[in-house]
Parts: C-alpha cells; sequence; structure tokens
C-alpha cells in the first residue's frame, strides 16, 4: 500500500499545477484579456501574439479543468472499488465531502461581495476585459441567494453549464449571475462522481463481458462531452498495473507532453472541428465546441505523456507540488472571489498612484500570496472537516446497518 500510495503522488503535484493554471487564467482574463483568450484585443500589443505560443500554456486553465476530471475518474475508481454493498452511504460520503466546502466557499464569496461592491466595475473600466463585465451580477434577493448556495452551487448547476439545460422547468440562472463561476465545474464533478460509483458497482458485481458492455454503452452517450474523462480516468486506473510497472522510453512521455503544449498553445480547431462531427454521429452526448473538444483531448495527451514517464511523474511528485495539490481544491474555491473583491480593490488603490501595469504587477505579488495563505486555511478548517464529517458519518451508516442484520 505505502508503494502504490508513492506512485500516486504525482496526481496531487498535477492537480496543484493545474489549479494554480486555472488561477493564472482568471487573473489574466480580468488584466490580460487578448492573452487569455477572453477578447480579441487587449491592453497591450504582445497579448494577442502570446495567446498563440507555448507560453499560453502556463495559464491554460481551459485544460487544466479537464485534466481534474481524469484525475478525479481515476482517483475515484479506487476510492470506490470493493465498496458496492455501500453505495447509498458512498453517495452520501461523496455529497458532503463536495458540498460542504462548496457551500462554505459560496457564503464566503457573498460576504466578498457585499464588503467590496463595486470594486470589479472600476477594474474592469480600466482593463475593458469583457470577460469581467460579463461575470459577477450576482442576484441578491433572498432566495436567489439561498438558491445559489443550496442548489445551483452544485447539485443542479448553471444555464448551459448543466446536465439539466434542457429541463426548461428549472429555470436555471445563468452562471453570470453566480457567486463564484468556477463551482459550475462542481455540478460536473458530483454528477461524475456518481458515475464512477455506478461503474465501481457493476465492475464487482456484474460479469466482465456484462460490464464491458456497459462500459462501453456508457462511452457511447458520454460521447466527446466531459463526463467521458472521468470514464477514461476510471480505465486508468484498473489498468494501473501496466503502464506503471513497465519501463516505458521517458521520450514517449516527453514527446507527448510537447505535443499537448502544441495542442493548447499553437493549434486552431480544424482537427477537433473535424473530428468532432465526425464522431456526433455516433455519440450522444457532444463537447460544446471545437475548442473545448481540443482542451478536452489536449487534456488527455497531457496527462498520458505525465503517466507514461517516470521522470515526469517523480517532477509531478516534488514536495512543494505536492503541497499544492493538496490545498488545490480549497485554492479552486475561494480564489476567484478573492481576485474579484480583494484584487480588484488592491489594483485599483494602486492604479490612482501609477499607471496599469505596475498596478497589475502589485496586484498579483500581494494576492498570489495572499491565496495560498486562505486556500491553506479553508484547507484545514473547511475541508479536512468535511471529509472527516462525511467518512463518520458513512462509518456510522455501516454500524447501524450491521447491528441491524445481526438483529435480524
Amino acid at each position: 500500500m505505502a508503494g502504490q500510495k508513492e506512485q500516486f503522488e504525482f496526481i496531487n503535484g498535477i492537480r496543484g499545477l493545474a489549479a494554480l493554471q486555472v488561477v493564472l487564467l482568471h487573473f489574466c482574463a480580468i488584466f490580460f484579456p487578448a492573452f487569455a483568450r477572453v477578447a480579441q484585443e487587449g491592453n497591450y500589443p504582445l497579448e494577442s501574439v502570446l495567446s498563440h505560443t507555448p507560453l499560453f500554456f502556463l495559464i491554460d486553465g481551459y485544460t487544466a479543468v479537464f485534466i481534474f476530471f481524469l484525475m478525479s475518474g481515476f482517483v475515484l475508481a479506487g476510492a470506490f472499488d470493493n465498496k458496492v454493498q455501500q453505495l447509498p452511504a458512498q453517495t452520501l460520503k461523496r455529497f458532503i465531502r463536495l458540498f460542504l466546502p462548496v457551500a462554505v466557499s459560496a457564503v464566503f464569496a457573498l460576504g466578498l461581495f457585499f464588503a467590496f461592491q463595486g470594486a470589479k466595475e472600476h477594474t474592469q473600466a480600466v482593463t475593458g476585459s469583457p470577460w469581467a463585465a460579463w461575470l459577477y451580477h450576482i442576484d441578491t434577493a433572498p432566495l436567489a441567494l439561498l438558491r445559489e448556495i443550496g442548489l445551483n452551487s452544485m447539485l443542479l448547476g448553471y444555464g448551459g453549464q448543466s446536465i439539466f439545460s434542457n429541463w426548461s422547468v428549472l429555470s436555471l440562472p445563468a452562471i453570470s449571475t453566480s457567486s463564484n463561476p468556477p463551482l459550475w465545474t462542481l455540478h460536473i464533478e458530483f454528477w461524475g462522481s456518481l458515475l464512477v460509483l455506478f461503474l465501481a458497482a457493476a465492475r464487482n458485481l456484474l460479469a466482465r463481458s456484462v460490464f464491458i458492455g456497459i462500459f462501453c454503452c456508457a462511452l457511447l452517450v458520454t460521447g466527446t462531452g466531459q463526463f467521458s474523462l472521468f470514464l477514461l480516468g476510471f480505465v486508468a486506473y484498473h489498468s494501473r498495473e501496466r503502464w506503471l510497472s513497465r519501463e516505458f522510453n521517458p521520450t514517449i512521455g516527453i514527446i507527448l507532453l510537447f505535443i499537448g503544449v502544441l495542442m493548447s498553445s499553437l493549434l486552431g480547431t480544424w482537427a477537433s472541428g473535424t473530428l468532432l462531427r465526425a464522431l456526433a454521429s455516433i455519440t450522444y452526448a457532444q463537447a460544446t465546441s471545437p475548442e473545448q473538444f481540443r482542451d478536452i483531448l489536449t487534456a488527455i495527451v497531457i496527462m498520458l505523456g505525465i503517466c507514461l514517464s517516470s521522470p515526469l511523474r517523480r517532477l509531478a511528485s516534488a514536495r512543494p507540488l505536492r503541497w499544492l495539490g493538496k490545498i488545490s481544491f480549497s485554492l479552486y474555491l475561494v480564489h476567484f472571489p478573492i481576485l474579484f473583491t480583494l484584487g480588484c480593490s488592491v489594483f485599483n488603490v494602486v492604479f490612482t498612484r501609477s499607471t496599469m501595469l505596475p498596478a497589475i504587477l502589485t496586484t498579483f505579488i500581494v494576492i498570489l500570496p495572499l491565496l495560498l495563505l486562505i486556500a491553506s486555511l479553508f484547507e484545514r478548517y473547511v475541508d479536512q472537516p468535511a471529509i472527516r464529517l462525511a467518512g463518520h458519518l458513512v462509518r456510522a451508516t455501516d454500524r447501524s446497518h450491521s447491528l441491524l442484520q445481526r438483529s435480524n
């Protein structure tokens, strides 16, 4: 078990790097919108040029989100394996483990929003980011806030970003009204978790041939969409002995990583669009655009490259990256409201005394350490207690079930 745990440490390192990419993407989307690909023109001529070079990969939070889903499928396949008798308990555990931090982060975001109202508007007027102008129009009606925290943040999601988007009866709000827009991925994460749980149960309870049939059907249904990444992560976990025990030529993994960086940075969408159209005839769910499908494919290639290269896995297992991975979930949950409130406030104060670039650099120097500090505190006092509570409730459920069986 110790050796296996050590082998999987690289997952934490990748998770930490992916979370940092998301933070950097959102920072640049406010202050360097063309570099972040949220605007045709930015504040500096080099932005558009750099957005199509390998430097863009440093802030490629688009691909990073899909890497999260791949890693979730991998990790959850191991967590759910041989626990098929606990389906309700495991569902409850996963719900509590995700929902408590998500709900606290939503309340935290609302508190910052009310404390720093107008900060984003002043910053956006200077930077001209259309992305910043579109987001953070929070519906402050009490019922809307309760629905935001209790339902939309994880269970129902937001219009266009939800598995229930076609259910008009739900009247899902636009993500632009969310107090913490990145929570749309937690909606995918939760339902993707249940998909992995179902597959784990099918694998343990059914004949191999029947399970393979079910898995193939699931792959055709998830198609080119985001949920297919959970399935691929599931496969990666159950084939781990093959690629972890074998010594592949490290060059193969490095080449795949390089190809992934090029796909992220340089390539257009002709290839991904052509493939997307071809697969649409045999699959049900589809990526929302050729750009999204390109990012999904990029995530797969990058993860494959790292998994097949033991030097890359060792590099991703470095202690600083593992620490970043430890707080990555908390960093993901808290970074956006902090950027849009405290970050914008710092920029506004400095900008009144200097020009734009010094104000941006000062904001980055102040906010990044603050983000890491708050994420570390959030991980200790919110995320870890949520994990312990979820585990405690599952154990209590198991004990009650065992006592009931003995009494019968």
